[in-house]
């Protein structure tokens, strides 16, 4: 039986030896994994955050011996990708590389220009993986380029948290400071209905338009086997939007009452969704949810629209009123620096979030991802400025795109953001002039 080994190669943000500041378990290739040892397959697992240098990584992939490597990437991580699996070509020759993730979903030719990759999954890849392997393990041909099929989220195993070192990594770390540990991530449900130009229709591609929901009772006893195995206080739902449907939510909590299950947890909510189902909330708040991540994106309703976000900035203001009466916290994501916006829009924003006075703050400028409509926009108009795959991270450590001053909308940040966050920002401050 061959054995298969998933490669993580996420350390693009914040280099090796991150994981004690970076170690979320990636659910993608915790979902292969679960999926090929349901069918009998041996599957191992490299993080490059957990290893110290290039030599470390040569070792931990030598040390697993695999038949098959699985490498998943995102656009900002595909630069390593590719170093990885010239790195496995070099010390196993024999061994099959595959790559697969987002960046490949939506743009297949960079993998496939790319030799050191035998073959290219796009979209899910819990059931393309199986069959091949078992494809490779018989000597079967097999396109070098595989459109990965959807799966049955109710039929994938829960995945194996130990594999992934949870105990040692996001068990510790809670996704706010608030939380009490052992924490955990977990997901519920894939894709998403809405139409926003930073996102669509990249995430369409990636999930085929559609968005899958899991059982909520499935849901339940997961959080139950989590709770047994790690003794779980505290954790994250990360879906898009576990909010979409208002009678999967009430059978959630009619599920958590009935376990006497009342766990602080965290899940994403739309503004609008949110000023629709202050009820629901209110019954979701008794049975653990302690924050809602939530879009803000902008105070200017004119940039609101032209990113088509089918939000108000009165959406904004009124789900944040519900948040706080209910004693929600609040995750604010906001952006600057979108295609067309002006500095006025700018502080039409930040005006907004300190009225808004989240709890959480999480500022990013606008990045053009791959196969989204302001992508395209970018490229018509030339704007970019990217030069390499690890350009692409959606914080502020750097510039995105022509006609900004970024300097100058740190400077906005900096004035508008509230003093918790003043520290870190004065640090970056001092290493980039460092």
């Amino acid at each position: 039986m061959l054995k298969v080994v998933l490669v993580n190669p996420a350390i693009t943000a914040k280099g090796f030896n991150s994981f004690s500041t970076d170690n979320y378990i990636h659910h993608g290739l915790a979902y292969i994994d679960a999926t090929l040892t349901k069918n009998g397959f041996d599957s191992a697992y490299v993080d490059l955050r957990r290893c110290v240098d290039w030599n470390d990584v040569r070792s931990q992939l030598l040390k697993e011996k695999g038949d098959v490597y699985g490498i998943t990437s995102m656009t900002v991580d595909f630069g390593i990708a590719i170093k990885v699996a010239k790195l496995i070509r070099k010390i196993l020759p024999k061994a099959k590389i595959v790559i697969g993730g987002i960046h490949v979903t939506l743009m297949p030719k960079d993998g496939l220009k790319n030799k050191c990759f035998d073959y290219v999954i796009t979209g899910e890849g819990e059931i393309s993986m199986v069959k091949l392997v078992k494809a490779i393990s018989t000597k079967k041909k097999i396109s070098r380029l595989i459109v990965g099929e959807p799966a049955d989220l109710d039929e994938i195993p829960f995945i194996n948290r130990d594999k992934f070192f949870h105990r040692e990594g996001e068990s510790k770390m809670p996704f706010v400071p608030d939380l009490p540990v052992p924490f955990a991530t977990i997901m519920t449900s894939r894709g998403c209905p809405f139409n926003c130009a930073f996102c669509q229709p990249a995430e369409k591609m990636v999930f085929r338009g559609k968005v899958r929901i899991r059982n909520i009772k499935s849901v339940v006893d997961e959080i139950i086997d989590i709770k047994k195995k790690y003794g779980l206080k505290s954790y994250l739902i990360h879906d898009d939007l576990f909010l979409i449907n208002k009678d999967r939510m009430m059978e959630f909590v009619r599920l958590m009452k009935k376990h006497k299950l009342n766990i602080p947890f965290i899940c994403q909510g739309r503004a609008d969704l949110i000023t629709k189902l202050q009820p629901e909330l209110k019954e979701l708040k008794k049975v653990g949810l302690f924050a809602l991540m939530i879009g803000f994106e902008s105070g200017s309703q004119r940039i609101l629209d032209y990113i088509d976000k089918r939000t108000t900035v009165d959406d904004n203001h009124k789900s944040a009123e519900i948040c706080h009466k209910l004693g929600i916290h609040i995750w604010a994501n906001y952006m600057m620096g979108i295609p067309t916006e002006t500095y006025r829009e700018m502080f039409q924003t930040m005006n907004m979030i300190r009225k808004i006075n989240p709890e959480y703050h999480s500022p990013s400028f606008f990045t053009p991802y791959p196969q989204t409509r302001l992508f395209d926009y970018c490229i018509e108009n030339d704007l970019f400025i990217f030069k390499e795959y690890s350009d692409y991270r959606r914080g502020i450590e750097n510039n995105k795109i022509k006609g900004f001053n970024y300097d100058f909308m740190r400077g906005i940040l900096f004035l508008y953001m509230p003093w918790s966050m003043r520290a870190g920002a004065i640090k970056y401050m001092f290493k980039k002039l460092l």
